[in-house]
């Protein structure tokens, strides 16, 4: 074996190794998406799609929002996004505005 061979043999491993491997997610938003498939809503709609080979693509606008709604609800729990839904309460007749 020649030495330029032996070195290509040796490299390619290790570029392929340094390929496959991912780091791990970081930051917030990535953690909530990551940790999405165990929230009960999600539980709930993977076991409709399991007993419903067409759900994914009957529902996908569902599952979707709800994924969206789950990543959201995560963040506000880490205090990454206000709880508040910046909806004003209905005026009653005895409040002043």
């Amino acid at each position: 074996m020649t030495v330029p061979r032996l070195a290509a043999c040796l490299i390619a491993p290790l570029l392929l190794a340094a390929c496959a491997t991912t780091p791990p997610p970081t930051g917030p938003r990535a953690v909530c998406e990551s940790n999405a498939s165990r929230d009960p809503r999600m539980k709930d709609l993977v076991m409709h799609e399991i007993s419903n080979p067409y759900f994914e693509s009957q529902n996908h606008e569902l599952i979707m929002a709800t994924r969206a709604q789950v990543v959201q609800d995560c963040l506000k729990r880490q205090g990454i996004l206000p709880q508040g839904g910046g909806v004003q309460p209905e005026a009653t007749e005895n409040s002043l505005f």
